[in-house]
């Protein structure tokens, strides 16, 4: 598992590389060009339109390579990066978010500080994609040698017939939230019922992994 989840880390580096170098420099070449059109002709809103379009193509290219690697871990640390996500996250799907999380910026190696972004952005995608949530309380603390995650969201929850399976990630797409976790020697449990919203708990340590 390991060497999977290392190998996709890898290649999403890769196409996100090719995407930002590439495409969206030609993207960026393809607006520049039009905008200078734009200035010479009088009646240019055929070519406003092909210019939005551009600049919203170039947007959704840059979304999509910060998602198969996100660049702010490495410029910014992860401190700032898992903020970028709940801001991202709550300006898509207009939640509110309280957030209190510690400065956990050079506390774990490099290969587990992207687990630990990867196991927040699930968290988050599948608050934003399932659970039709208005609310959510996330802290991010670091106590006694453990790095606890909370997350709790007001959603509309679910049933599982099998608790063990939710807590071993199958289903509702929580598969890879386990299986980071457990590479990084940590605990996950999850508690949801219907209509009562979902609860997330990991608690990884960290001295380990230093």
């Amino acid at each position: 598992t390991k060497q999977l989840i290392n190998t996709q880390e890898a290649e999403r580096k890769r196409i996100a590389g090719e995407l930002h170098d590439s495409l969206g420099q030609k993207l960026l070449i393809i607006k520049n060009k039009l905008l200078s059109e734009m200035k010479a002709q009088k009646d240019n809103s055929r070519l406003n339109e092909l210019s939005g379009l551009t600049s919203d193509t170039l947007q959704e290219v840059r979304n999509i390579s910060y998602n198969l690697h996100p660049y702010q871990l490495e410029q910014l640390g992860l401190t700032k990066a898992i903020e970028s996500i709940l801001k991202s996250v709550s300006d898509a799907g207009n939640i509110k978010f309280r957030a209190d999380i510690d400065k956990i910026d050079s506390v774990f190696h490099q290969q587990s500080e992207i687990n630990i972004y990867r196991v927040i952005q699930e968290c988050m995608n599948n608050i934003l994609k399932h659970s039709s949530a208005s609310e959510v309380d996330i802290s991010i603390k670091k106590k006694d040698n453990i790095l606890s995650i909370h997350v709790f969201d007001n959603g509309k929850g679910f049933i599982s017939e099998d608790h063990q399976n939710i807590k071993e990630g199958r289903g509702i797409g929580l598969m890879g939230i386990s299986e980071r976790v457990k590479l990084l020697d940590g605990k996950f449990d999850i508690e949801s019922s219907y209509g009562k919203g979902t609860r997330i708990q990991i608690d990884i340590p960290y001295p380990s992994l230093s």
